[in-house]
């Protein structure tokens, strides 16, 4: 059953442009399936689905594994649209978002596969990197200046 709900939710915003819980809530609902918001954010989280900026001012949700392709032309807007600022210590950089941005921006930068940063850990509005060694950190705040909003 709740294989069925997962892969229904992957099916619904593949073909949708589901841009909150509520309205996925509400989709799933129409297609038989009993389900409550908590539910569903439960399933986004499991799922990992992160919001992506469509470039008309709104976001909706996207899975990492979709077969959803998204141009690097695409992903660099979206990082432009998504990122406000950063700040850096020694060897980490903290990258400030919209809110509800974090994960989407820590996805991208997680696939680029910069050499300089070995992992992302978001929350909502902030993403932290870890970088290889403290060298590192010039080259990161300068890729990511050109993605600054």
């Amino acid at each position: 059953m709740k294989r069925q709900r997962l892969s229904l939710i992957k099916e619904i915003i593949t073909k949708n442009h589901v841009a909150t819980q509520e309205e996925l809530t509400s989709l799933l609902l129409e297609r038989g399936e009993n389900v409550t918001q908590a539910t569903v954010s439960r399933d986004i989280k499991e799922l990992r689905l992160f919001k992506v900026h469509d470039g008309v001012g709104s976001y909706h949700y996207v899975c990492p594994n979709s077969d959803q392709q998204v141009s690097q032309s695409q992903l660099q807007k979206n990082l432009q649209n998504s990122i406000t600022g950063t700040v850096a210590n020694d060897a980490l950089v903290v990258v400030h978002t919209l809110p509800g941005a974090a994960n989407f921006v820590a996805f991208t930068l997680d696939s680029a596969k910069w050499p300089e940063i070995i992992g992302t850990i978001a929350g909502d509005d902030t993403v932290f990197l870890a970088l290889r060694s403290a060298e590192c950190k010039a080259a990161v705040l300068e890729k990511l200046k050109e993605y600054k909003s």
